[in-house]
């Protein structure tokens, strides 16, 4: 979980983190054939907004059109996170209610 910290390393480390989680669901029969869109939009969205947030601030001032698109892709890749965690969830929680499907064991 450094690798959210780590600089460089943040731009692809944690979406692979996301993406192993993403399959390891689509392995344990939760969600297959999704694919990957999501999480690549998503991961877009968030490194696109950290670009062009620090080219709106570098230079002299500011500008609008910079800081106005900075803050549309902040908040898309807000809602693309949310829906990511929701599609994990669902994920993991279809796979823990398949595995306890089991009887529960009846003394003889």
């Amino acid at each position: 979980m450094v690798a959210w910290l780590v600089p460089v390393v943040n731009l692809w480390a944690p979406r692979r983190l996301v993406l192993a989680v993403d399959h390891a669901n689509a392995a344990r029969g939760a969600g297959q054939g999704r694919g990957d869109l999501l999480v690549n939009v998503w991961w877009s969205a968030w490194t696109g907004y950290a670009v062009v947030s620090v080219i709106s601030q570098t230079g002299q001032g500011t500008s609008m059109p910079l800081l106005v698109a900075s803050g549309a892709l902040d908040i898309a890749a807000a809602i693309l996170a949310i829906l990511v965690i929701q599609r994990i969830t669902a994920g993991q929680g279809a796979a823990l209610r398949a595995d306890s499907a089991v009887e529960p064991l009846t003394p003889a």
